[in-house]
């Protein structure tokens, strides 16, 4: 590696243009680069050393006191105590007595959360309060809940972010409730997922009242009631959605 402070030795390039500085430490000529040439001062890392202990030693270093050790006596932020230190000078104030009340000091109080499982209060790990269950095995019961559909009380009826005054219709509450996908797996199970009139197994399958839905309130979680069909053999059904009105809605009353 060549010696920049041997400025023979540089060879000289015209797309990068270099300028001779002299080294003020050691009185050395060395060439830089056009673009550092503001900011380059020595010739040497050892240089620039010597120098920065030249320029920030005694009265130019920024901590100095007059050549004086200056006791003052301090309060502890953490702790409250009153200590004396002569380690503060003008602009700048000791905070701290020790480490231990400094580190205390940077401790985060962590947000206490409401375990949306068991109810228990309990310290988050995250600071933005993430956790909702105190632990695996809540999280895993009210998972298991929410699958299979069982109802929340802390979030159904009136307590829900969607709650809109009920003006859902009573047809569809009921359609989209628990018991009415009960009542569905319980025909699909006794039927063994077949279609009654085709004999088609899988697929796409409806579990059909036989005496319709919207006229049989009391009939519309009787399993008896409930038959497996595909999706073809439900549409030919006389009771597929309007043309149950052909019979009448006296009829169904």
């Amino acid at each position: 590696m060549a010696d920049y402070r041997n400025i023979a030795e540089i060879k000289p390039n015209p797309k990068n243009p270099r300028v001779i500085k002299s080294c003020p430490i050691c009185k050395v000529d060395f060439s830089v680069k056009y673009s550092h040439s503001k900011t380059r001062r020595v010739c040497s890392m050892k240089c620039r050393g010597k120098l920065l202990k030249l320029e920030q030693s005694g009265v130019n270093h920024p901590l100095y006191k007059s050549g004086k050790s200056i006791k003052q006596d301090y309060t502890c932020q953490s702790c409250n105590n009153t200590f004396v230190s002569d380690k503060g000078y003008e602009g700048r104030n000791i905070k701290f007595c020790s480490k231990k009340c400094a580190g205390k000091s940077m401790t985060v109080k962590r947000p206490v959360n409401k375990c949306c499982q068991c109810g228990d209060n309990f310290i988050s790990k995250y600071l933005q309060g993430l956790h909702k269950f105190c632990s695996i095995s809540c999280a895993a019961i009210y998972n298991g809940n929410k699958a299979r559909g069982v109802k929340r009380p802390e979030m159904s009826g009136e307590k829900s972010p969607f709650w809109r005054g009920g003006v859902t219709p009573e047809n569809e509450f009921q359609r989209k409730g628990i018991d009415y996908k009960k009542w569905r797996t319980d025909v699909f199970k006794r039927d063994n997922y077949t279609c009654q009139d085709c004999g088609q197994v899988g697929g796409k399958l409806n579990a059909d009242h036989i005496k319709p839905f919207a006229y049989f309130k009391e009939l519309r979680f009787d399993i008896n009631n409930g038959r497996t069909l595909c999706l073809n053999c439900h549409t030919k059904t006389d009771t597929y959605g309007a043309k149950a009105l052909k019979y009448g809605i006296q009829e169904f009353i």
